[in-house]
């Protein structure tokens, strides 16, 4: 009996150290934020909007990707979609790193010699992260996942298991406008994550399909009901609660390890080439000065210009990259149109051209808050589909 349950337990360890390290690498400043803006706005049909197609859309990754080549391909056709996938996200987290650094310990009630304990941790931490493989950080993903569990179970034993009330600021139609835009996002954006795509090549076919469910079904889903439980706390500055100290500074070390472990994640898992240095320390660098001159810049339609520049951020989220997904990496996978041939160029070509006439509708939506336009704005990407032919060639997938 022994001698059968140590193969069995081999095989259960890695299957859930690559779920925690899927969980971790996806509860990034989108996961432990956005629920909290959506809540204000929408109440808690804004959370659950966001929550039902995060999850599923992540986790559906690995039944769609029916082999390790498939993601190996999707990775390798497109290189550059995938590259600026991570370099966006490693900007968007500093720009958010930033950003909430100028008032999130106000809004948790913690002092500054409570942050500077806080903060130098965190970064040996982060350091230990960076210094990892994917293997090596899938082992450390299952101690951060719970440290943020036990920080969970902390907020509930001090705010309780109720949903935390919140009175919409948004009408209630304007949540059926952005739940399409939310689906769309969630659904097609972890095709360009290189950490999911990493987590698919290393785990046979289906241990994969396991790991991706319980990640997301269990593991990341956790995460995201921390942030529906924290949402008051960290909403101070936008009209929600303070916090008990002991709360507020395992709320950051929550929300600065998980942001560093997704960070790691995306350096590490990545080949990063010369030729993109430039691109992504540019852009890192352009983050951290809009993450530090959002404090001087004036409020637009009711929003500050922090929150401004975080639905911009948002926009690459929830048209751009899913945009790619829906009219460039589906048509070549049907159509095997190769990289770099006319085929590919003329996919190219339709995603940019829907994209831009997507911008001022979804700029409407997001920045101007009239959700209403969003639903033009979605109908011209998906409708752009009409115009890809999907012929086969006969060209290797």
């Amino acid at each position: 009996m022994d001698q059968q349950s140590e193969p069995a337990a081999r095989s259960v360890l890695p299957v859930l150290a690559w779920a925690a390290f899927l969980a971790c690498s996806w509860t990034w400043c989108i996961g432990m934020f956005l629920p909290a803006l959506l809540l204000r706005d929408y109440g808690l049909w804004g959370f659950l909007v966001f929550a039902a197609p995060n999850v599923v859309g992540a986790a559906a990754l690995g039944w769609v990707l029916t082999t390790r080549q498939s993601a190996a391909i999707l990775s390798k056709e497109h290189r550059r979609a995938v590259a600026l996938f991570s370099t966006a996200t490693l900007a968007f987290h500093v720009y958010w790193l930033c950003w909430i650094g100028t008032w999130v310990p106000t809004a948790l009630a913690i002092d500054r010699a409570s942050v500077g304990l806080v903060i130098f941790p965190a970064i040996l931490v982060f350091l230990l992260f960076l210094a990892q493989r994917p293997r090596g950080l899938a082992a450390l993903a299952a101690p951060l996942l719970a440290l943020s569990l036990a920080v969970f179970g902390l907020v509930i034993a001090r705010t309780g298991i109720a949903p935390p009330p919140f009175t919409p600021q948004r009408p209630d139609a304007s949540l059926l406008y952005l739940a399409p835009v939310c689906v769309f996002g969630f659904a097609l954006c972890p095709y360009l994550d290189r950490t999911f795509l990493t987590a698919r090549a290393e785990l046979p076919d289906r241990q994969a399909q396991t790991a991706f469910s319980i990640g997301f079904v269990l593991f990341f889903l956790a995460m995201i009901l921390l942030t529906l439980a924290y949402a008051p706390m960290l909403l101070r500055p936008l009209g929600g609660s303070t916090a008990p100290v002991v709360v507020g500074v395992a709320l950051l070390m929550h929300l600065l390890l998980q942001a560093g472990f997704t960070v790691a994640a995306h350096v590490r898992c990545g080949e990063p080439r010369a030729s993109s240095d430039t691109l992504r320390w540019g852009a890192l660098l352009a983050a951290a000065s809009l993450g530090v001159l959002v404090r001087v810049l004036p409020a637009h339609a009711g929003l500050d210009a922090g929150e401004i520049v975080y639905r911009l951020f948002m926009g690459l989220y929830g048209l751009v990259f899913p945009a790619y997904v829906w009219l460039v990496v589906i048509p070549a996978r049907q159509g095997r149109a190769p990289a770099g041939s006319l085929q590919r160029r003329r996919l190219i070509l339709i995603f940019a051209a829907a994209v831009g006439l997507s911008l001022p509708m979804f700029w409407m939506g997001f920045i101007q808050r009239q959700e209403i336009f969003l639903a033009p704005g979605l109908a011209i990407v998906l409708l752009a589909r009409l115009l890809v032919s999907t012929g086969r060639s006969n060209s290797s997938p």
